[in-house]
């Protein structure tokens, strides 16, 4: 929640400034606030695809 003083810190470090879905390894990020928005109420087993695809990708490195 950026309105609160306490994760201004990591949104700044993080390069945010609004609602964005993240998935962060070490220096890695991948941004799946499109695919969340475009996926997750009308098509959740494809979201669910992508997140999986993503996470198995950044643990293999």
């Amino acid at each position: 929640n950026l309105e609160e003083a306490v994760n201004k810190p990591l949104a700044e470090k993080l390069g945010v400034s609004g609602q964005t879905l993240l998935i962060v390894k070490g220096d890695k990020k991948i941004n799946l606030t499109n695919e969340g928005f475009m996926y997750a109420v009308v098509k959740p087993e494809k979201f669910k695809e992508i997140i999986n695809e993503k996470v198995d990708g950044l643990m293999a490195q």
